[in-house]
């Protein structure tokens, strides 16, 4: 991942503020008493004036790099839970769900029902009508149990709410 020409120069920037503030205190104390900077001073100085925007250009680099990984697990994590025809959740990010909720319903925290259906027959649609025709009956089966359940979220929303207002 390459740095935009904005953060080079921010970097930059920063690095030669720190060596003007070094050298802008280095001045001061040669002001104020000649003994006290030496020439060895002044030679770090000069390094860090070459050194220190190569080291903030190394780091903002890696910045990029940690993004771009991050970005990377995320989608990675995205695709290892989501199915990718239908779009909702895979069998083993639906039992991790299961346990986490069964867990709670074990401490008494709190209920829940789950709801299993099956599409009969559907080895019969694949055979007949093929393969895409069954792969755009499952993403409308999916699609359309996602809104249903959206409907039923809401409306058990607006109950509780009205249940729990005095």
């Amino acid at each position: 991942m390459q740095l935009s020409i904005v953060e080079c120069w921010q970097f930059l920037f920063l690095s030669a503020f720190a060596v003007a503030n070094y050298s802008l205190v280095m001045l001061l104390l040669y002001k104020i008493n000649p003994e006290l900077v030496s020439k060895l001073d002044m030679l770090n100085i000069i390094i860090l004036a070459l050194v220190l925007p190569w080291f903030s250009l190394v780091g903002g680099y890696i910045t990029g790099l940690r993004n771009k990984i991050s970005h990377a697990l995320s989608t990675i994590g995205k695709i290892a839970i989501i199915d990718d025809l239908t779009q909702v959740f895979n069998r083993r990010q639906m039992y991790k769900i299961l346990e986490h909720e069964k867990a709670l319903v074990d401490r008494g925290v709190n209920s829940f029902s789950i709801c299993i259906f099956d599409l009969d027959h559907f080895k019969r649609v694949n055979d007949t009508f093929g393969h895409s025709a069954g792969d755009i009956i499952l993403k409308a089966v999916a699609q359309e149990a996602q809104r249903i359940f959206a409907i039923l979220t809401t409306l058990r929303g607006m109950a509780v709410k009205k249940l729990f207002s005095f």
